[in-house]
């Protein structure tokens, strides 16, 4: 039967009173005045109003949300805080928080802890000032409430927000109705529940769903009740919209009546086929309360094939969330009022953009990664006469051929529904069908997931258009969706009184917080929450922009256990009631490298890498990193560890994200921990920067300067590649080597001191170009290949020798336990396979294993009688009167021919030679009986490292006319070598 008034009896308010009463804080009673009449403000003589912001206000935010039904008594409580001369350990700033009611005032004088607990058992801890509102017992009706709160510092304003009104009435609801799709209930969906309760003008209803299954919402009509409609699950529900009727049809989930309370876990809520839950009013936003919000087909499900994320938020106007399971969806809680206690995974795209209070909750693997990760979608090659490229336009989107420089052709994608419904230049497939239609061009399909508008250029980390792509390419789709936690979006006017504290994150590809400049922050709260951000990641390098945090802005006791701060710049924001304190940071910096603010105080942080601290900043400690400060911060544990314990300070909040009491002595950032105070001394900082001299190419030396210190000594240099360090470079001199081809190097200095140790790193010296090309009428070596063999015969493939005047020579090495009569070589091309001129052999039939055991051949071919075009396959084989049972090949191509070989010396444990001229290649070979023999060439590398089986080694190189020295360690093993020389005539 349909309820009409008579509630649920008084046993779940007992119940529910009798919780708040048992293991809580006893809080004071607040009620409507006498003057109230039930009707919303009549019982104020005068309205209490904010006053107008002259200069800075507490935060203060309602932690329960409103217009709950009161019938005996109701916990209300509000989370305030406020910067009191650089802290807040007393009374989170305040001098006291006011509740007033229709009349009546309540002052409360110190904020407590309150438990809630979760739907799966979990409990938590929330700081705040807290009432017990109750009910007058003859009256009904709406009250409404102000909070106001009241800063310890004279010189700044209070705060009053409200009114938040509540339903004072006997019974829980005016309404009471069942539904269950199968019948047996009031209703039998949803919506006619809704539609009901509307014709009614329920204005504290209940639905319940006595029946599992799938339900749609479907629309009841517009109603705004005063208080909230409930509605809850007997059984396990899931409320989604069904498929639509066309694929890619834009959906929402509109009940049509707004305030609707959403209460507990027995109910999910999935937007499967649906991209946005509608609020009809701007006021009329809904209560998600221990429910499960999910997306039931996974973080990376494409809508139209592209990201789902097109409206501004999950839920229109935002919403209210306490204690809600979420995974799966983006842009969960952007523009919500409150965030509380709920727990997250598998999210994506904005967290909780604009949110303005977001406390108590728990964040693990929120990543945007799948969508901003390229996809090769279609390659794209031209035959025709010119240069071709593409080129990847915007306004639509559209992939244009070009040749030699000029426009031949153009495809735009159509990335509207009808394109979709049409599959009409909407898919990648569409593009590669146009592209084989046009002449000299073809294509080929990779992917066809992703909508085609996603088509980028190469590599990119943003999909932004780009022309003359060079071609034959291969192209990506590509989402430009970078995350963020909090993000302060571009408003019209400034946004003011945001809480944002006690969060745990873990396993974040995002930008922790991002407040920006247009227009700005304004009396707000950031304090005790602590980030993992995954490391390795294209995600790695965002920041933490406090830049638009104008005035009266706390940011303190936050763990960045893996994110960098860009701190507030002088003339940008900040001010002196703006707060920097007791954070742990990846590192410290100002946008642009400007002053930082200089009213705004930036005091006892951590930093774990800093080039030098900006000016201002006071008791910043430095040291560590992600795995040494914390005992586990990648799994969620951010207990200090390490130098934390050793840097101390007074901190300037009482307790921390899991409600622990900070000690007079505590370790920086979020959790609480007793920690040695610092010593006070400044640690080491470079008046003079380090600095790198020499040319930046391989082969070249450069010189590293320590620059100067002050306040420490010199502890430990460092070469890096990439801002990595190189194995072994930690000498004030490096020579760049082939690895360092096209990267940055810089050289890295660390000091020690009285007041810890400190490092600073000198500007980025690169890209560093290759070794310089060898003039170009004498012979440059082009590659090289090598190989080992077994039982007289050996094989390498894929010696290119491409260009013109080419010269290919190879060093053949053979081992046996028997002589070796003669050595051949080979080489394969595509027009056949062709021997090579042996221009040396050296082979022995001695019983003596010193003078047996090894023989070498020198083979070389010219241009002119290679077998047609490369990569070549060298074939050479030993004789011998047992099958040689070692054989080795190194082989070399080289252009700028001519030249002619010349052999120094054929056989002998140490060959030292001088050349008569520069551009003289030497090729040197060692074959040796065992595999401990180390041999070496002077002044040359060894292009070429053959170990096969008795340690047969081959292949070195050098090219200029200084002296040479082949030496073998084992004594009597062989060594040749091979000189090539006698260059081009000059040009």
């Amino acid at each position: 039967m349909v309820g009409f008034g008579f509630g649920s009896g008084f046993g779940n308010e007992f119940s529910r009173y009798a919780l708040f009463a048992s293991g809580q804080p006893v809080n004071q009673s607040l009620r409507p005045g006498n003057n109230w009449s039930g009707v919303p403000s009549s019982g104020f003589a005068s309205i209490p109003a904010d006053p107008t912001r002259t200069t800075a206000k507490p935060a203060c935010r309602l932690l329960t949300p409103p217009r709950e039904t009161v019938r005996i008594a109701n916990v209300i409580g509000v989370f305030a805080a406020a910067n009191n001369d650089g802290s807040l350990v007393e009374n989170l700033g305040l001098s006291h928080v006011k509740f007033h009611c229709e009349g009546n005032t309540i002052r409360v004088d110190s904020p407590t802890f309150r438990t809630f607990e979760r739907p799966d058992g979990s409990s938590y801890q929330i700081l705040g000032w807290w009432v017990t509102l109750s009910r007058p017992s003859a009256k009904e009706g709406i009250a409404e409430v102000y909070v106001e709160a009241v800063p310890n510092d004279s010189t700044m304003q209070s705060r009053i927000v409200g009114p938040y009104s509540y339903v004072m009435a006997r019974n829980d609801f005016d309404y009471d109705v069942s539904v269950a799709s199968s019948g047996g209930a009031d209703f039998v969906t949803i919506e006619a529940a809704l539609t009901h309760l509307r014709i009614q003008d329920a204005q504290h209803p209940r639905i319940r769903i006595v029946e599992a299954g799938e339900y749609e919402l479907g629309s009841g009509g517009g109603h705004t009740p005063a208080g909230w409609c409930r509605v809850e699950a007997l059984a396990p529900v899931t409320l989604r919209q069904l498929p639509p009727a066309l694929e890619g049809d834009f959906t929402r989930m509109r009940p049509g009546m707004d305030r609707l309370h959403f209460k507990g876990s027995q109910i999910t809520i999935d937007f499967v086929e649906t991209l946005e839950f509608y609020t009809e009013q701007e006021d009329g936003q809904h209560w998600l309360d221990g429910v499960n919000i999910v997306q039931s087909r996974g973080r990376e499900d494409l809508w139209r094939l592209g990201p789902r994320n097109l409206v501004p938020s999950l839920f229109r106007n935002g919403a209210w969330f306490t204690d809600c399971q979420v995974s799966d969806v983006n842009d969960a809680f952007d523009k919500a009022i409150l965030v509380r206690g709920c727990r997250t995974s598998h999210t994506w795209a904005d967290l909780a953009q604009d949110v303005l209070c977001f406390i108590g909750n728990e964040i693990d693997d929120h990543s945007s990664a799948p969508y901003y990760t390229n996809i090769d979608a279609m390659s794209i090659a031209y035959s025709g006469t010119g240069t071709p490229t593409v080129s990847i336009r915007n306004s639509p989107r559209t992939l244009v051929l070009r040749v030699d420089g000029t426009d031949s052709a153009s495809f735009e994608f159509d990335p509207s529904e009808q394109g979709f419904q049409a599959n009409s230049n909407y898919r990648i497939s569409s593009a590669v069908d146009w592209v084989n239609s046009q002449t000299d061009w073809s294509a080929t399909l990779i992917d066809n997931t992703r909508k085609g508008s996603a088509l980028s250029p190469p590599g990119t980390t943003n999909g932004n258009p780009a022309e003359d792509i060079a071609v034959p390419v291969t192209l990506p789709t590509h989402f430009d969706i970078h995350s963020d936690i909090y993000q302060l979006p571009i408003l019209q006017d400034f946004r003011e009184n945001v809480v944002f504290s006690f969060n745990s994150f873990t396993r974040i590809d995002a930008q922790n917080i991002f407040i920006q400049l247009a227009p700005g922050l304004n009396d707000s709260v950031f304090i005790g929450n602590a980030f993992y951000n995954n490391l390795g990641t294209l995600d790695e390098g965002l920041i933490t922009g406090l830049g638009g945090m104008f005035s009266h802005c706390i940011f303190a006791h936050n763990t960045l256990a893996t994110q960098r701060i860009l701190l507030p710049a002088e003339g940008q924001a900040g001010d002196a009631y703006t707060l920097i304190a007791n954070n742990v940071a990846r590192r410290f910096s100002v946008r642009n490298d400007d002053p930082l603010a200089s009213a705004v105080a930036v005091d006892n942080n951590h930093v774990q890498e800093q080039t030098g601290l900006p000016d201002g900043t006071v008791g910043t400690s430095i040291g560590g990193n992600a795995d040494t400060l914390f005992v586990d911060a990648v799994n969620g544990n951010f207990d200090p560890a390490g130098s934390l314990l050793s840097n101390g300070a007074a901190p300037v909040v009482s307790q921390d994200v899991s409600a622990a009491d900070f000690p007079q002595t505590a370790a920086k950032g979020a959790i609480a921990a007793t920690a040695t105070p610092g010593t006070g001394v400044s640690p080491p900082s470079w008046d003079v920067d380090p600095t790198v001299t020499g040319i930046a190419e391989v082969g070249q030396e450069l010189t590293g300067d320590d620059g100067v210190i002050a306040n420490g000594t010199v502890n430990d240099r460092q070469w890096l590649r990439e801002g990595r360090a190189i194995a072994g470079a930690i000498n004030p001199t490096y020579t760049l080597v082939p690895a360092d081809e096209g990267t940055i190097v810089a050289y890295a200095v660390e000091a020690s001191g009285p007041g810890g140790f400190n490092f600073a790193i000198s500007p980025d010296v690169g890209p560093v170009a290759p070794a310089s090309a060898p003039p170009v009428n004498g012979p440059v070596l082009v590659d090289s290949i090598s190989a080992g063999g077994s039982a007289g015969s050996v094989s390498a493939s894929g010696l290119s020798a491409t260009g013109s005047d080419r010269y290919v020579f190879a060093m053949v090495g053979a081992g046996t336990s028997d002589a070796v009569t003669d050595i051949s070589c080979s080489i394969t091309g595509t027009a056949g396979t062709v021997p090579m001129s042996r221009v040396f052999f050296r082979g022995t039939n001695s019983e003596s294993p010193a003078n047996a055991l090894e023989a070498f051949a020198g083979f070389v071919i010219d241009e002119a009688n290679l077998p047609g075009d490369g990569p070549y396959d060298l074939n050479a084989t030993a004789t011998g009167t047992n099958t040689p049972d070692k054989v080795g090949i190194a082989a070399g191509s080289i252009k700028n021919a001519p030249i002619a070989p010349v052999i120094v010396s054929e056989r002998s444990t140490i060959v030292t030679s001088t050349p008569a001229q520069n551009d003289t290649f030497v090729f040197a070979g060692l074959g040796s009986s065992t595999g401990s023999s180390a041999a070496e060439m002077t002044g040359a590398m060894q292009i070429e490292s053959l170990n096969y089986g008795d340690g047969l080694q081959l292949g070195w190189i050098k090219q200029n006319n200084e002296t040479f020295t082949v030496s073998n360690s084992v004594s009597g093993r062989s060594l040749s070598a091979l000189l090539l020389f006698a260059p081009a005539p000059a040009q």
